[in-house]
């Protein structure tokens, strides 16, 4: 039992990454408002939108799986004080790294001059990394930093308490941006939370704690046939919004606060973590071991090749030739990066938090 899971959970991985390179990869090619979606075919733009859908499932089953493996442990003073010297102070440091290279290789890629003054906000984490996807990383700092003190607390908890509290705070966090897309539609005033939830990590914490109920089992008893239907509502349900939304003239930007794509995220990781048997197990461990390396350094690779083929018009005839291409050479030279630079122990510690 114990390493069907562990390979499971680098199939979770494997598969997260993989949607995270998909959906940067459609915003490289495609321009997501709503007058460039407007100027497509209605087909085109549910090919897109299907496909950013899908990507924009990634970060959530990477939350969900820090809850699922760091919130059921035993936490005391000295299990905190190691927790933060092996977890979080290692994600710092490669961070705080990872937003230099990223600074730096901006400035070489658009042809800009370096401002010292400019990375400095970014390296005390006041302003957003010259990179779309360092973002994640202010989010679980922040999230590690009192991750062992929810664990605690969820010790002490019911199952009918957690059910209760977990759903109350995922309806009220969740609803929000969708309800809001129709209220536009009907010129109606937008909603906005007057609750605030930030104590609980906001909805980053609701997927930890998602993530945690999936490992007590919170959902065993429900049927894979009945949670594989409620994907494919939810799924379904999130393109319809994003169609409704740009059909109305309304700027909408899929994100992390979407119930339906939440709940279609839980029970895809739910599936996965039953599959009974896994092919090709040293090739998933391997994509589930190297996954947060992908993370960090893929857009290295697609931003360059994105300019380089818009520059030198390569494959950009057809957007879904450019995709498919983007999305190939980002996939294969992160992981060739990852798989030569983790040959030493010591760098790939220090950058990638490869232990």
């Amino acid at each position: 039992m114990k390493k069907k899971r562990i390979v499971t959970v680098d199939m979770a991985r494997m598969f997260a990454i993989f949607c995270v390179i998909l959906t940067h990869s459609v915003e490289g090619v495609w321009q997501m408002d709503v007058n460039s979606l407007n100027a497509r075919k209605d087909s085109i733009n549910l090919v897109i939108l299907g496909l950013h859908t899908i990507g924009r499932m990634g970060v959530p089953v990477f939350m969900l799986l820090s809850g699922y493996l760091l919130l059921d442990r035993e936490y005391d003073k000295d299990k905190i004080i190691k927790f933060w010297k092996r977890n979080m102070a290692g994600l710092l440091i490669s961070t705080e790294i990872w937003i230099i290279i990223y600074y730096i290789f901006s400035c070489w890629l658009y042809k800009q001059k370096l401002q010292i003054g400019e990375i400095i906000p970014e390296l005390l984490f006041y302003k957003n990394a010259n990179a779309n996807h360092l973002w994640y990383m202010g989010q679980i700092i922040g999230i590690y930093l009192f991750l062992p003190f929810v664990a605690i607390a969820l010790k002490e908890i019911t199952r009918k308490m957690s059910y209760f509290i977990t759903g109350i705070a995922f309806l009220y966090l969740g609803l929000q941006s969708t309800v809001n897309i129709f209220r536009a539609a009907s010129g109606k005033e937008a909603l906005s939370s007057q609750v605030n939830m930030n104590f609980i990590g906001g909805i980053y914490g609701i997927l930890l704690i998602l993530g945690w109920m999936i490992k007590k089992e919170y959902f065993e008893h429900v049927k894979t046939k009945i949670l594989l239907i409620i994907m494919c509502i939810s799924y379904i349900g999130v393109l319809y919004v994003q169609i409704f939304a740009y059909k109305h003239h309304i700027e909408y930007s899929l994100w992390y606060d979407s119930g339906l794509l939440i709940i279609a995220s839980v029970c895809l990781l739910i599936v996965i973590l039953r599959i009974k048997k896994v092919i090709c197990k040293s090739l998933v461990t391997w994509f589930g071991y190297s996954s947060f390396a992908v993370y960090l350094i893929h857009n290295i690779f697609r931003m360059y090749f994105n300019k380089f083929m818009s520059d030198k018009h390569i494959f950009t005839s057809s957007g879904i030739v450019h995709f498919v291409m983007l999305f190939v050479v980002t996939m294969c030279l992160s992981n060739l990066a990852v798989l030569i630079i983790s040959k030493n122990k010591k760098i790939a510690k220090v950058l990638f938090c490869m232990k």
